[in-house]
């Protein structure tokens, strides 16, 4: 069963990272969840990395990803501290 059927039934954050290259998780997968969430008012935080792959990586050694993986990182961190109210100061 797909992950998306339960998008709603909790109200909990989501965080959705991927590389538009990703030849494993396709990004309309990303964009179809993440839209999922806004229709039904879940919380939902969608980075995808342009020339990224699976694991962010790029896929054209010629260019980078952007985000890159420390780019993503500090995202992540931010989300998960955001979730548990963490405030700076």
């Amino acid at each position: 069963c797909s992950p998306i059927v339960y998008v709603g039934q909790r109200k909990i954050p989501a965080l959705l990272v991927g590389g538009l290259a990703d030849p494993l998780v396709y990004p309309a997968n990303h964009i179809r969840f993440a839209r999922r969430c806004e229709e039904t008012g879940t919380p939902c935080t969608l980075l995808l990395s342009e020339n990224g792959g699976h694991c962010l990586e790029p896929v054209d050694p010629s260019r980078p990803s952007a985000p890159d993986m420390a780019a993503a990182q500090q995202a992540i961190a931010a989300f998960a501290l955001a979730c548990i109210g963490w405030e700076e100061g």
